[in-house]
């Protein structure tokens, strides 16, 4: 089967995306659906980072979805493993590292994602879809350099 043409995709770049069977439920055939990437940010450091990014205008990929919350280590275990299931291709978790205000909540962070690396590992699920990073407020760079390794991590898959 042939892919559709990729022509007239902004800025010129190849969408990552990946094939799935059926269009709810129907008997449509084979399409192609984007692969979704989930970040995670902070209220006071990598969501700001992630503002600038748009205000700048510099972009990044639509099936990209930024979630902030005050700080990533309120998720459990489960949410990553589940969000796999749902469809989710790569998870990026952009915490604000030993700046963070919640006292211990980073060493916690660590150690949880430790544990979901070794429960991805059981389940046969790469480790590279899964990144705990450090952005500020002013890492415009350094967080589209994030995107940028995560998609070709899930291209990959």
């Amino acid at each position: 089967m042939e892919r559709p043409d990729r022509k007239g995709v902004p800025g010129g770049r190849t969408p990552n995306l990946q094939w799935r069977r059926g269009d709810r439920g129907s008997q449509k055939g084979i399409r192609l659906m984007p692969k979704k990437i989930l970040i995670i940010t902070t209220n006071h450091s990598s969501y700001p980072g992630a503002d600038a990014v748009g205000q700048a205008r510099m972009g990044y990929s639509a099936n990209t979805y930024v979630i902030r919350v005050p700080d990533p280590v309120m998720f459990p275990e489960d949410f990553y493993l589940n969000a796999y299931d749902k469809g989710i291709a790569g998870i990026i978790i952009m915490s604000s590292g030993s700046d963070c205000p919640y006292e211990g909540a980073y060493e916690r962070l660590s150690k949880r994602v430790a544990r979901v690396y070794e429960k991805m590992r059981a389940r046969g699920i790469a480790a590279n879809r899964l990144k705990l990073t450090t952005i500020c407020t002013v890492c415009r760079a350094a967080f589209l350099k994030e995107i940028s390794e995560m998609e070709k991590a899930v291209a990959a898959i």
